[in-house]
């Protein structure tokens, strides 16, 4: 019995489900398309027409009361709008050629289209027996408009002519009212017809929708039940992923059996460099441990060396003055002096790399950063003024709060902030602002100072890693821990002779 591959089924189900989406779009843009023609015959040619019949009644409305009034101002003011708008020509051509075309639009019914034409027929029906139709009047109102120009010297004959031409005006303007109303009813009908189909097109873009969604989940049902060996498939890959490289068998279609027997395969080979990594990790572990221990015993022994050696001289030179008496006193207490000097140096430096080996837990809470800032400005102000350095804090919120510990990050500014003393020997100026960004708060720091050389800029953040005479190098790498456990970030912007610039964000806090 011949059946369908995995892969054929999964290919009919979606070509099934690709058909009858696109009946469905065709469905749906063929209604949305008639939808918007009829609009746009509404909007741009039925709705300019009745706009025109009202602006031609208006203008007769308008030369009919000058008329009317028999004045000679008015009589003249009537004769140049009839003359410069010629009302009786627009409805000649709205009779004749508008209503006609509008009515041959493939957009409306039969009935719509009758309806414009019997609007028409007021423009060619005579309103009163012995009197030409409205479209057919232009000569007869270009006679009596001539008459009433000749007239103009003799009022009481120019106010029978102006009263005649008015009436004539008047009967015209009927026949525009009557069309006019005609065509506003057959837009009014028209824009109802235009709610009812856009309500029938959206519940039948509902019905479509429902019905595909239904066909769609059937296909999909059957989809499934074709691939449910897959979710096996992808259960053991998952489980491969999660390192668990355990035997995988699944009884399936022939293409599942052999995805399966390629898993177990994949499965075997991660086996076995997963043996070889092991080792290979335990290797570099062990070079890596002692290569940091070298480094820092080499660090350590330069660090130490100098005080050291500075010690073990004056220790000599107080052996010599415990011989000589006569120099005992004075020069005695300059060596111990100097010894005393050398061993706070050792213990600094003792205490630096102890600091940095030991660090305790961050306790990550929330602090007041701008609190914290002024704080560690206000312990450095006596090495800011033995320095010469003027310290400018510009805060955006002296109360915004950030997520850290705080006693460490009082230690990193600390940090921050000698680095700049140290690096501006002439004095200088360090300048501090808080601004929020999108990610938290930032704290930028910006020196006067000599800048970092480009080929130190890579190392900055490195253990043991400085430029100072009497650095140790943990000082930006203590800051880079305290900030990087804090989930924040800091980046250094320096260059020789252009002053260097810290910037620390951090999470704000709620």
């Amino acid at each position: 019995m011949f059946r369908l591959s995995l892969s054929a089924r999964i290919a009919f189900a979606q070509l099934a489900q690709m058909i009858v989406f696109f009946a469905a779009i065709i469905f749906i843009l063929g209604s949305t398309s008639r939808l918007f023609d009829k609009t746009a015959f509404l909007s741009e040619r039925l709705e300019p027409a009745v706009e025109k019949l009202n602006r031609i009644d208006e203008q007769l409305s308008s030369a009919t009361a000058l008329l009317e009034s028999a004045r000679q101002e008015d009589l003249r003011r009537a004769d140049r709008m009839l003359v410069r708008n010629r009302p009786i020509r627009h409805i000649r051509t709205l009779a004749t050629q508008e209503f006609p075309a509008l009515a041959a639009s493939p957009d409306i019914d039969r009935e719509t289209a009758a309806r414009l034409l019997s609007a028409a027929d007021f423009f060619r029906t005579a309103p009163a027996p012995g009197t030409a139709a409205a479209m057919d009047s232009e000569v007869e109102i270009d006679g009596l408009r001539i008459k009433l120009t000749g007239a103009m010297q003799d009022p009481p004959k120019a106010r029978i002519v102006a009263l005649e031409l008015a009436a004539r005006l008047q009967a015209i303007r009927t026949s525009v009212r009557n069309a006019s109303r005609h065509t506003a009813q057959v837009t009014t009908d028209a824009r109802h017809e235009l709610v009812s189909r856009r309500s029938t097109l959206w519940t039948s873009i509902l019905a479509v929708s429902i019905g595909s969604l239904i066909l769609s989940i059937v296909f999909l049902i059957a989809a499934i039940r074709s691939t449910r060996p897959i979710g096996d498939i992808t259960l053991a890959v998952r489980r491969l992923a999660a390192g668990d490289l355990s035997h995988v068998k699944i009884r399936a279609s022939r293409e599942l059996e052999e995805t399966a027997d390629a898993i177990n395969h994949l499965a075997s080979t991660f086996r076995a460099q997963r043996e070889a990594g092991a080792v290979e990790r335990e290797r570099e572990v062990r070079t890596e441990r002692l290569a940091v221990v070298g480094r820092m015993a080499s660090a350590v022994a330069h660090e130490i060396r100098n005080p050291l050696n500075s010690i073990s001289l004056n220790i000599d030179l107080l052996a010599d003055f415990m011989e000589s008496p006569e120099h005992r006193e004075g020069r005695g207490r300059e060596v111990i002096a100097t010894v005393q000097r050398e061993i706070d140096r050792l213990n600094e430096i003792t205490e630096d790399y102890l600091q940095f080996g030991r660090m305790p837990k961050a306790v990550i809470g929330p602090c007041n950063v701008t609190a914290v800032v002024k704080e560690t400005c206000d312990f450095m102000a006596r090495e800011m003024r033995e320095g010469n350095v003027a310290v400018t804090i510009d805060a955006f919120d002296n109360t915004a709060r950030v997520l850290s510990d705080e006693g460490q990050l009082r230690q990193a500014l600390v940090n921050i902030l000698r680095n700049s003393v140290e690096a501006m020997p002439e004095g200088g100026t360090i300048s501090i602002r808080l601004s929020a960004v999108a990610d938290g708060i930032e704290l930028t720091i910006a020196d006067t100072g000599q800048g970092i050389p480009d080929s130190q800029m890579a190392r900055l953040f490195e253990p043991f890693a400085t430029t100072k005479r009497n650095g140790t190098g943990l000082g930006l790498a203590f800051v880079q821990q305290v900030v990087t456990e804090s989930g924040g970030k800091v980046r250094i912007e320096s260059g020789q002779g252009k002053g260097t610039t810290v910037r620390i964000t951090l999470a704000r806090a709620a």
